[in-house]
């Protein structure tokens, strides 16, 4: 499915961040074999209107993310409300935002593919032409262009953490929940304009069952409370690339990877935000389906409202359509319920499962959690630049673990419901991700030093643990007494 996929399939795994490739069973199956003749020549030619194909739609990209965004308004704004609407009618609106969206996600893709080649091709340009130089370099250019959204959030909480600085009344109302903040009216109104525009984040946010903070804005009101705790600090200014320092002497190739990565910078901020659009329209279908449970617990369909999240989507909407193949929902959800149960006593799975044979046969083998190697350095993946030595909080539920002042953050994974937490640490190491996760790209554009790809991050380090975090070279090591 991925053009050119010998050619691509290292930026591939850069962007998603693997770090195991495909076995070759696969891969030699997956590619084609190679061309002879006139065979290579019509392979050539297909190359070439791959090629052509996506210089269009890099030219026209900017009217696709219009149309796009255009689209998803649309889907978002119509409709009825689904806190009033009936089963007819959220099935209608599902539907709607299937047909107008779903199937037609052409700018996120288009932008995906176009980040990927852009970014890996700058990056492996620059690393060419200007060695080791190149590729620190390359994640300094990728740092403050502005326009991300990702980042707004830290800032938003930051502002509203000096509005309470000193005030031990607020802070104490911020302990008490939303409700008891309504009488302080900068904090309310700040609190209520983030849960405006980024209420539909949370943690795991792509789970239709996490809650996000408009249902639960307590992992705001403690992000806000431990920023008004941390002392005030200048804003550090952000030296501008010298791009002619890097490459003396080679006016051309300065122009050439100069344009490239500028092109890819912008492919990774609109990436960004695309991603935020996504987070929107999981959102408002989680509310579709919400209600939707509402109703068919109404029904006397479920025992619980929340318990249509059991079941697929083509199970709940047959049973509003009349495609459905049972009527027992409920005997279907304790079925899910109890699996689900069993799955969470199994051991986290490998990065990469290898299987033969029919998968639902498989039988996880029960293991033990795997002994982090010794020593005091570890070396990941460099994100963004700047050393920092500071105690370690391990945090793995952001929604109840906060960071101290000066701490560095160590998790296994991170998403951008962790944004509250990115806003007050001193540095950020991640088990998994890659240059163009999450983790980094929002750390780059905050100024944070962070190395990604630690893999044994959260058993290896513990929390009060001294380490220092070298976000250019990616070496993390930890520091004796």
């Amino acid at each position: 499915m991925l053009p050119a996929f010998s050619l691509n399939r290292g930026y591939m795994e850069t962007m998603m961040g693997v770090e195991d490739p495909l076995p070759p069973e696969l891969t030699d199956r997956l590619a084609p074999p190679p061309a002879r003749g006139l065979r290579r020549v019509r392979e050539y030619l297909r190359l070439g209107r791959i090629a052509a194909g996506l210089a269009v739609e890099a030219a026209r990209l900017g009217r696709t993310r219009r149309r796009f965004l255009a689209r998803l308004e649309t889907a978002i704004g119509e409709g009825p409300d689904p806190a009033a609407a009936n089963l007819t009618e959220l099935a209608a609106t599902y539907r709607r935002i299937e047909g107008t969206l779903l199937d037609k996600w052409d700018a996120p893709l288009v932008n995906d593919f176009l980040c990927m080649v852009g970014f890996g091709a700058s990056r492996a340009l620059l690393g060419k032409w200007a060695g080791d130089r190149g590729h620190a370099f390359h994640n300094d250019v990728m740092i403050g262009q502005g326009g991300i959204v990702s980042a707004e959030p830290a800032r938003r909480i930051a502002e509203m953490g000096r509005i309470v600085r000193g005030d031990d009344a607020a802070l104490a109302a911020l302990a008490k929940g939303r409700a008891a903040v309504a009488g302080f009216g900068a904090l309310d109104a700040g609190i209520s304009a983030y849960l405006t525009d980024f209420g539909d984040r949370c943690t795991e946010e792509l789970k239709l069952e996490s809650l996000p903070l408009s249902d639960d804005p307590a992992p705001l009101l403690a992000a806000i409370a431990s920023a008004a705790r941390r002392p005030e600090a200048p804003e550090q200014a952000r030296a501008v690339p010298d791009w002619q320092a890097l490459m003396p002497g080679m006016p051309v190739r300065r122009r050439i990877v100069r344009a490239l990565t500028g092109w890819a910078a912008a492919r990774v901020r609109d990436r960004e935000n695309l991603r935020f659009e996504r987070t929107r329209i999981f959102a408002h279908a989680r509310r579709v389906f919400l209600a939707i449970g509402r109703e068919f617990h109404a029904n006397d369909l479920l025992d619980d409202p929340r318990d249509v999240l059991c079941l697929t989507v083509t199970e709940v909407l047959g049973a509003i359509e009349g495609s459905g193949l049972s009527r027992n929902l409920k005997a279907v959800v304790a079925q899910r319920q109890a699996e689900a149960a069993a799955d969470h006593a199994r051991p986290e799975p490998p990065e990469r499962i290898l299987l033969r044979g029919a998968v639902a046969a498989h039988r996880p083998k029960a293991a033990a959690m795997p002994v982090s190697e010794g020593g005091d350095l570890r070396l990941g993946t460099g994100c963004s630049r700047g050393a920092v030595t500071a105690p370690a909080r391990v945090v793995r539920d952001p929604r109840r673990q906060t960071l101290h002042p000066g701490e560095i953050l160590v998790a296994s994974n991170t998403d951008p419901g962790w944004i509250a937490l990115f806003a007050g640490a001193a540095a950020i190491v991640v088990e998994r991700g890659s240059l163009l996760s999450h983790s980094a790209i929002v750390s780059r554009e905050m100024g944070i030093p962070c190395v990604v790809g630690i893999r044994d991050a959260t058993r290896w380090i513990e929390t009060g643990d001294i380490i220092e975090v070298d976000g250019g070279s990616g070496r993390v090591s930890k520091r004796n007494g």
